[in-house]
């Protein structure tokens, strides 16, 4: 009785979790939104003690009313419905969500530091920043990669709240409507940290993790241990992937290898200026990855009719106290990239 209960108890944790390794977080209601095509369909899915277990003792987020829909909107209104002044272009769009890459790794936004001999820890990036559209002050929306997934591409970091079953779109969902093939990649195992729930959601109609990956590389000889594929190889998977689809497309990827246990590749180990923080050699192999990348995809034939986007999920191990502030602390870049266009500039707004 003993050893069936020791079994139950391990079996019944490994069902709430969604798995046994480390790389998954227990499963919640919006995991639902997986197996549906729409999200008012999640009712079948789920079961009512489950529902009632994740959702018991939280509040539901009660919309507070200041002044009636007339008078407010006569104040002000956030909507902004921009005139059709210029003809829409076909751009591929390509949307990197690079893991912990807070503004502080960056160089070319830290100019004042150290009496202007601050390094960085992202070269690569910093030279894009120098050839694209960049900005002084851009933040995140959360200290979890869960929030910066669904803030980034949707604008809204609800996916761990009650209103993670509405029905939400996103870059992706919008340029689809458009004839766009949309794609979202993240190396780690299929359904980790609800990102594949989340993106057939908000309109990524195609999935690509380590089981794709895997079933391109046999072997599994490019898992980092933890997490999934070191990011050189899964950055050297999506340029392939990308040359396969049809233009034009709407990919976004979410790097790992910038994360806890902040290991990289054995052959890597010493390359990268290694600082005072664990995180900065992996800053500087992903940034390493994110060059290799580009070397590959700018002989393509689509490279420079594609709109790259770059920004981090969360902001980590803050070192200067500049960035241990409560807006350093959720300080990441936002650049935008398109090979050959007049997209460029650093603003000093938000």
């Amino acid at each position: 009785h003993l050893l069936t209960l020791g079994l139950g108890v391990y079996l019944c944790i490994g069902g709430m979790r969604g798995g046994f390794t480390g790389m998954v977080r227990p499963i919640t209601i919006s995991n639902a939104n997986k197996y549906v095509d729409r999200p008012m369909e999640t009712g079948i899915v789920l079961n009512t003690p489950f529902s009632i277990f994740r959702t018991f003792g939280k509040t539901s987020f009660a919309i507070p009313q200041y002044f009636d829909k007339e008078k407010m909107e006569a104040l002000y209104t956030p909507v902004h419905m921009p005139a059709d002044s210029v003809q829409f272009r076909p751009l591929n769009v390509v949307v990197f969500i690079l893991e912990s890459f807070s503004k502080e790794n960056s160089g070319f936004l830290n100019e004042e530091l150290d009496n202007g001999t601050y390094k960085g820890y992202m070269p690569f990036l910093d030279s894009l920043m120098a050839e694209g559209l960049t900005f002084k002050y851009s933040f995140s929306n959360g200290m979890k990669s869960i929030d910066g997934m669904p803030s980034v591409l949707s604008g809204i970091p609800f996916f761990l709240t009650p209103s993670s079953l509405n029905t939400v779109s996103s870059i992706g969902g919008e340029l689809g409507k458009k004839g766009y093939y949309t794609a979202f990649f993240h190396g780690a195992d299929n359904g980790s940290m609800g990102f594949e729930a989340f993106a057939r959601t908000a309109g990524y109609t195609n999935y690509f993790g380590r089981t794709e990956y895997n079933e391109a590389n046999p072997g599994n000889k490019d898992f980092d241990g933890h997490w999934g594929i070191w990011d050189e190889k899964f950055f050297q998977f999506f340029g392939n992937t990308l040359s396969g689809f049809q233009q034009p497309f709407a990919a976004a990827l979410f790097s790992l290898s910038s994360h806890h246990p902040f290991a990289v590749p054995a052959e890597y180990e010493g390359v990268f200026p290694k600082g005072n923080k664990a995180i900065r050699q992996c800053i500087g192999y992903t940034d390493h990855a994110l060059k290799l990348f580009f070397e590959k995809v700018s002989k393509e034939p689509w490279y420079k009719n594609t709109l790259f986007v770059f920004t981090a999920d969360h902001t980590n191990s803050p070192e200067r106290p500049e960035y241990e502030t409560e807006s350093g602390l959720f300080s990441v870049p936002v650049v935008f990239y398109q090979p050959g266009s007049n997209l460029k500039g650093f603003r000093k707004d938000v």
